[in-house]
């Protein structure tokens, strides 16, 4: 299947899609070694209000690991070591392969680090520079905030055709990119039918 060299721009979020979601990799694990259910280790999480200044850009990652481990009452390690962990936790999603013949109009939107995600996709095949990533923790917003996809929208629309395809795993961040006119794919039976479901956007 060729793909129209001259179709419009797919946005493509990351975490879910293209990689695993490498904290609910991470957290049931802490979970198992810390003697916490895993129910109560993302509760804790999920509770400090740490994920929002994670994602937007708030705090460090050192700062987030350092208070992830206050929350949890136990010690995950050195920044270091669990920066390396999160990289090697985002592993590749057969999403990537579907997406490499497209790849040339290919935008990434992520509620990620780039701390983590860029090198997570640099060892993939994907071949997707940094200038196409966003990152909501280089912009100061997230998913689902309107914000963060008039951001994107900007810096795609200046390079690419219009209406953009997004494809994201969660129905929540499909809303507000459809209020901005793009069509979306809602990723939620693998990536066996992934292609067909945007040629038909």
């Amino acid at each position: 299947m060729t793909p129209d060299s001259v179709g419009p721009a797919i946005i493509c979020d990351v975490g879910g899609v293209l990689l695993e979601d490498g904290m609910r990799t991470l957290l049931p694990q802490w979970a198992e070694a810390s003697g916490l259910t895993a129910q109560d280790v993302v509760s804790r999480y999920r509770s400090s209000g740490l994920r929002d200044a994670l994602w937007t850009g708030g705090i460090s990652t050192e700062t987030f690991w350092s208070r992830l481990s206050q929350a949890l009452d136990f010690d995950l390690g050195t920044p270091a070591h669990l920066d390396q962990l999160m990289i090697d936790a985002c592993s590749p999603l057969p999403a990537i392969a579907t997406l490499q013949s497209v790849h040339h109009r290919l935008w990434l939107a992520t509620n990620h680090r780039a701390e983590w995600v860029i090198p997570a996709l640099r060892r993939t095949d994907l071949g997707i520079g940094a200038d196409r990533i966003v990152c909501s923790s280089l912009i100061g917003s997230c998913k689902p905030m309107r914000s963060f996809y008039e951001h994107v929208d900007s810096v795609v629309g200046d390079a690419a055709r219009r209406p953009f395809v997004y494809i994201d795993d969660q129905a929540a961040n499909l809303e507000p990119a459809a209020e901005l006119g793009w069509r979306s794919v809602l990723l939620d039976s693998g990536s066996s039918t992934l292609m067909e479901q945007i040629l038909l956007h």
